[in-house]
């Protein structure tokens, strides 16, 4: 019987042997909020849109052929609940 295993090491190959720190750049928009004052519980209710742009350090090295972007946007969206 044989077991592998695998380490986070091997799976995330790290030039330097240290962990590295991302940066980024966050903006947040709130749409209007709706307001219901009958109920005391779930009475607001808003959407929002968030946009991050990620920067990575030109020193992290890809495995294969794939080269790594140097900004990494992203955008979501959610809902925000007042509970009480």
């Amino acid at each position: 019987t044989e077991i592998y295993t695998l380490s986070l090491h091997d799976a995330l190959p790290i030039s330097s042997g240290e962990a590295q720190i991302l940066s980024a750049l966050l903006a947040q928009v709130e749409f209007p909020k709706v307001t219901f004052p009958q109920l005391k519980m779930f009475s607001t209710f808003s959407l929002y849109t968030e946009f991050s742009l990620w920067f990575i350090p030109t020193d992290v090295i890809s495995s294969g052929s794939e080269s790594i972007k140097n900004l990494v946007p992203q955008i979501s969206e959610g809902i925000r609940v007042n509970l009480f």
